[in-house]
C-alpha cells in the first residue's frame, strides 16, 4: 500500500494572483495560498504537483516561460 500520493492541479485547478498561487482545494474549502518566488514572474504556468520527497514535500511547477531549476521543499526559505 502506498503511504504517499502525488495531488496534481491542472490549468482549471490554479489561478496565479499578486505574486501567490492559489490551489484548489476542494468544494466549500478556502485554497491552499503558496507565495511564488520571483524567478516564476512571468512563467505561464500549466500544471502543478504537490510531492513527497524524502523526508518532506515538495511543489513541482510545470510551465512555458524559461527553464526554472527546482527551489527545495515546500515550505522552505
Amino acid at each position: 500500500m502506498k503511504r504517499f500520493f502525488t495531488s496534481m492541479w491542472k490549468v482549471s485547478g490554479f489561478t496565479v494572483e499578486d505574486g501567490y498561487l492559489r490551489l484548489s482545494n476542494g468544494w466549500k474549502k478556502p485554497p491552499l495560498k503558496v507565495k511564488l518566488p520571483a524567478r516564476l514572474n512571468g512563467l505561464e504556468i500549466k500544471q502543478v504537483q504537490l510531492v513527497w520527497h524524502r523526508n518532506g514535500y515538495w511543489l513541482h511547477i510545470a510551465g512555458i516561460g524559461h527553464a526554472v531549476r527546482q527551489f527545495g521543499p515546500a515550505g522552505a526559505s
